[in-house]
């Protein structure tokens, strides 16, 4: 009886206590560098500015992209651009605006007509940068897509249209810019985190 109500404690009871110790000095620290955390949970509807706000924190607050996020986005900015001249060419059809210079047609016909327009290393055809330059210079092209606001045509479009000569170069690599301008269908949750000054953004 008299070992019952001892004072002693046993070897397990000291080791459960020193991991329960241990447990609330972890949760004691966890704690403490969560009151520098900040969550914020960014909802909206497609194409209201959601990711290019997070691209933006990150380009500000966190060191830009690396070389190998920029080269990662070559292709998506690529499909940008042909998506782009797609749509104004459909575009023209709705406002019944013609090609001022009828050898486009053929052009159009390409661009129109093409699923898959670079190379494995996403080096857009020769044919289709031809192709994309001769339509932009073309000035039915061209009042199409000052017009695009009637047929919905992507805010971005105009941009990747006034940068056609340098991506569509064999050499070319994305920059900050064209990160911040490509359109990009973002699905699920996706966690970015960033510091500004000892405050943790996330």
């Amino acid at each position: 009886m008299g070992l019952c109500l001892g004072s002693e404690s046993t070897p397990e009871e000291r080791q459960a206590r020193l991991r329960s110790e241990n447990i609330d000095r972890v949760l004691s620290e966890c704690a403490k560098q969560e009151l520098n955390v900040v969550k914020i949970l960014l909802l909206g509807a497609a194409e209201s500015g959601k990711s290019t706000l997070v691209k933006q924190m990150k380009i500000i607050h966190s060191h830009g992209f690396t070389e190998e996020e920029l080269i990662s986005f070559k292709p998506a900015v690529l499909d940008n651009l042909l998506s782009s001249m797609k749509f104004v060419l459909q575009g023209m059809g709705v406002l019944r605006i013609n090609l001022a210079n009828p050898k486009n047609t053929i052009h159009a016909q390409t661009v129109l007509s093409c699923g898959r327009c670079f190379d494995e290393d996403y080096a857009l055809f020769p044919f289709m940068a031809h192709a994309l330059r001769c339509l932009w210079a073309d000035q039915g092209v061209k009042l199409a897509a000052s017009r695009g606001y009637e047929f919905e045509l992507n805010d971005s479009a105009h941009y990747f249209f006034r940068n056609m000569s340098r991506i569509t170069a064999p050499e070319y690599k994305s920059t900050q810019t064209d990160l911040l301008r490509v359109r990009l269908r973002t699905t699920g949750v996706i966690e970015t985190q960033f510091k500004i000054n000892n405050m943790i953004i996330r």
